[in-house]
């Protein structure tokens, strides 16, 4: 029983750290042909874009044991990946600066939280 725990919990981790790495990607290709046009000014936005992501990271880590303490663990990871699967779509597809940042923090939060709930 505790194994299928652990593995219910790691596919999660799996799914939610597999989408913030498509993220990153598409942000860097983004900052770097598509926002900027020179190369330090898409590095400039690369660079503002890990670190809202980092925000969230940090936002992630007072939250998250709060929401574990209310929600429990699971019902945290589910939380997380339900707040991503709606907001990251939302805010990314405009593929513009501002609401792709926005996404990049929810997704720093929600995979961070997600990431300390296992």
């Amino acid at each position: 029983a505790q194994r299928s725990h652990a593995a219910k919990a790691l596919a999660a981790m799996t799914v939610i750290r597999f989408c913030y790495g498509a993220l990153t990607v598409m942000v860097l290709m983004l900052c770097r042909y598509a926002w900027s046009d020179t190369e330090s000014d898409g590095l400039a936005l690369l660079g503002l874009a890990v670190a809202v992501s980092g925000a969230g990271f940090f936002i992630a880590a007072v939250l998250t044991p709060w929401a574990v303490g209310r929600l429990g663990r699971y019902g945290w990871i589910v939380g997380c990946a339900g707040a991503a699967a709606v907001l990251v779509p939302a805010l990314g597809l405009s593929f513009t600066p501002v609401p792709m940042l926005i996404a990049a923090f929810v997704l720093g939060v929600v995979t961070q939280g997600s990431k300390i709930a296992t």
